[in-house]
């Protein structure tokens, strides 16, 4: 269980390239030149669900399905749209859109 909450964010320089393009993150444009310690924070807040691998069998015990490799796309996306929909909801938008 202690693996469960391990940060996924390299915190080295070249995690986020370093280019004059316009970078969208979930609707909002950075600089990723000028506002590379923000886009770090911004993608930091974000929920991020995984597949899961080693759990109880689902269906019983002669059952072998213990991750969810394959069908677990759907539940993770459903899980990550609902989770971004009620912080919005009820922390409001913790961001302004430029």
């Amino acid at each position: 269980m202690d693996t469960l909450f391990i940060q996924n964010i390299a915190d080295e320089a070249e995690d986020i390239p370093q280019v004059d393009d316009p970078v969208w993150i979930l609707g909002r444009v950075y600089n990723a030149i000028k506002e590379l310690d923000i886009i770090r924070r911004d993608i930091r807040s974000i929920l991020w669900f995984t597949y899961r691998k080693g759990f109880v069998p689902i269906g019983g015990c002669n059952s072998t399905f213990t991750s969810d490799k394959g069908w677990g796309c759907m539940l993770r996306c459903g899980q990550m749209v609902l989770a971004r929909a009620l912080i919005t909801l009820h922390l409001g938008m913790m961001q302004k859109f430029k």
